[in-house]
């Protein structure tokens, strides 16, 4: 098995608290083996379906990132809670399940209030990718993404300028700074190498009104 590097932790060999220390050091973190074998099997099966409205995201000739995946959202709410974003959607079960277990592990580990309250479906086909980039101001606090299906290579760079490049597997959970994090630091430059075969995620963040 390769060796982790410093920013990489297996799901039964860290805690909540741990992860977050590192997000704020480093800016980024990566929790392998995050999920649940069945959720990512429910979460991979309903992000797979034909009834998920994909937007393809390519960019533009003279966008600043080169980007090419496809986003689907959905509105998130805690459970006994209200639909935070109307008119967007529900996510369907698996997907909200993965949702829910990211919520709740950065809960478990986080002193200040983080509220999210979209979920994004991700899908990347063969040789899809997205250029260096750090991620808009309107997603506050963290942004989570957790792999359900496929293989793609993550890169993140520290503070410090260090890269890491990460292989994100089914269960790999990569969780950012986002805007206004409680360390005061920005939020960190990352991009996605070229997909080795479909990739699909489910990303949690918490949005504010505005972008830029």
């Amino acid at each position: 098995m390769n060796t982790l590097s410093s920013i990489e932790f297996g799901r039964s060999t860290t805690t909540s608290p741990e992860v977050l220390s590192t997000i704020s050091e480093h800016g980024a973190c990566i929790v392998h083996d995050f999920l649940a074998p069945e959720v990512i099997t429910r979460a991979a099966r309903d992000l797979s379906s034909p009834t998920v409205n994909y937007v393809t995201d390519a960019g533009t000739p003279n966008a600043k990132v080169e980007r090419h995946h496809a986003l689907a959202y959905f509105t998130y709410h805690r459970p006994n809670g209200s639909p935070t974003l109307p008119g967007i959607p529900s996510a369907p079960t698996g997907v909200n399940a993965a949702a829910h277990a990211i919520d709740n592990y950065l809960e478990d580990g986080t002193q200040h209030s983080w509220r999210p309250n979209e979920i994004a479906g991700i899908r990347y086909e063969f040789g899809d990718h997205i250029g260096p980039h750090r991620d808009y101001s309107s997603a506050v606090g963290f942004v989570a993404v957790v792999t359900v299906a496929g293989r793609q290579n993550f890169i993140v760079e520290s503070d410090d300028g260090e890269t890491y490049e990460i292989p994100l597997r089914p269960g790999s959970l990569a969780v950012m700074r986002g805007y206004g994090h409680p360390s005061g630091k920005l939020r960190p430059r990352h991009w996605a190498a070229p997909a080795q075969e479909k990739r699909l995620a489910v990303s949690l963040r918490q949005m504010r009104l505005g972008w830029d």
